[in-house]
């Protein structure tokens, strides 16, 4: 892997789509960052008056298929504790065109 700067969140190609690399690590699969996110929300249930709370959503991966799954009285609220991956989160969704009330800095 090239030099990477992993204080700052950099997006890496993955073999399918794109993930994360932060302090050393991927936060998301670097081989197929989808797929066990689309595997859990195709394998539950949203009740209604659901509370569902995203943690460092980063990418907001799968975002489309966890809103069709939700109610008329359900929400959904994406909480990111570290600012340089909010930073990241927001540009998410701005391109994804997500309410820009959804993502709050904790």
């Amino acid at each position: 892997m090239d030099k990477i700067n992993s204080q700052k969140p950099c997006l890496v190609n993955a073999r399918q789509g794109v993930s994360v690399f932060y302090k050393e690590r991927f936060l998301y699969s670097k081989y197929c960052p989808e797929k066990s996110i689309l595997d859990c929300i195709s394998n539950f249930t949203v009740l209604p008056d659901t509370l569902i709370l995203l943690f460092s959503p980063c990418l907001f991966l799968g975002i489309n298929e966890l809103l069709a799954k939700l109610n008329e009285n359900c929400f959904l609220l994406a909480l990111e504790d570290e600012q340089p991956l909010y930073g990241l989160a927001e540009t998410q969704i701005l391109k994804l065109n997500l309410p820009a009330n959804l993502l709050k800095l904790s």
